[in-house]
């Protein structure tokens, strides 16, 4: 039995008639049954559907970003390191440390602040940027926020 043949003995038990198999008359009742089910059914703590969600939800949702930008501008060369970011599909570690100049100890520490803060999203060995952190790079690149004070006092002027 198909499910077409399920749904057509389904409206038929609900008491819309059928015409044909290709005419079906939906009143508002089956709606509302059908929304009550679905409701019921995704809201479920067995399906897991609303805890997903609110997880998914909350992964794109960027926290603390002023906390990041305070971050980003401490780091060694700011407006390179937001565009690296930004250009790189794939971030790892030794980017970090590569980028900055950093040892690995200081690179982990932006890189535990970057996934804590939902910045950063794990994608097999690698991590990935969030959309809102994307859109955060974008605009502090556009406004010049990472070009003010471009290299702190503490890292040794280029020649």
């Amino acid at each position: 039995m198909g499910l077409l043949d399920k749904l057509i003995g389904a409206v038929n038990r609900a008491g819309a008639p059928l015409q044909n198999a290709e005419t079906v008359v939906v009143k508002p009742c089956h709606v509302r049954f059908i929304s009550e089910f679905l409701d019921r059914v995704y809201a479920s703590p067995t399906f897991g559907y609303l805890d997903f969600s609110n997880a998914l939800n909350a992964s794109n949702t960027l926290v603390d970003p002023h906390i990041i930008l305070k971050k980003m501008l401490a780091a060694p060369f700011p407006s390179d390191f937001a565009s690296e970011l930004l250009h790189t599909v794939e971030i790892e570690l030794r980017d970090i440390c590569d980028w900055c100049g950093w040892q690995r100890e200081e690179a982990l520490d932006m890189m535990s602040l970057l996934v804590r803060k939902h910045a950063l999203l794990r994608d097999g060995r690698s991590y990935r940027k969030s959309p809102k952190f994307i859109e955060f790079l974008k605009e502090n690149i556009r406004d010049g926020k990472f070009a003010v004070g471009d290299r702190p006092s503490h890292v040794a002027e280029e020649f």
